[in-house]
């Protein structure tokens, strides 16, 4: 899948040394980062980064993250040698994808459920008919053998 970052509304957050914010830009809003300052520290704003400030300052990603109301992000975070890269982008669109297939998913299997329900009771119901016509057949044997046997 290609990356379309003008759709996925990219925005950044460079924090030095001591994790405090030095520079920022791009569509911060989206991501409900609306009054970011410098020198701001980082673990203020980005509680959900928590661990990787006393981590191994090894770079990696975050999928998913809610970051505002019904706003998920994808978050990398990028170390160099003056400091960390958190890089924004726009996931909502594929949460609400693969929530809406996970939807889709849990909606089959109810109705399998439902299916199985459904044939348990018939296989009951077709299980009594056929024992009722047992019954009849052999009733109709015996009135038969009374009724033959008169004749």
């Amino acid at each position: 899948m290609a990356l379309n970052f003008e759709k996925r509304s990219v925005a950044f957050c460079f924090l030095d040394q001591d994790y405090q914010i030095n520079r920022f830009g791009g569509s911060l809003e989206t991501y409900g980062l609306r009054d970011l300052q410098k020198g701001q520290h980082a673990e203020n704003v980005f509680p959900f980064l928590e661990g990787i400030f006393i981590g191994s300052r090894q770079s990696g990603l975050m999928r998913h993250v809610a970051l505002e109301s019904s706003v998920f992000a994808d978050v990398h975070y990028i170390f160099d040698e003056n400091g960390l890269w958190i890089v924004f982008l726009d996931a909502t669109q594929e949460v609400e994808r693969l929530t809406l297939m996970q939807q889709r998913g849990n909606e089959a299997n109810l109705l399998k459920e439902k299916i199985n329900q459904l044939n348990l009771q018939l296989e009951a119901a077709n299980s009594r008919i056929e024992n009722l016509q047992a019954e009849l057949d052999s009733r109709e044997k015996v009135d038969c053998e009374h009724t033959c046997e008169g004749k």
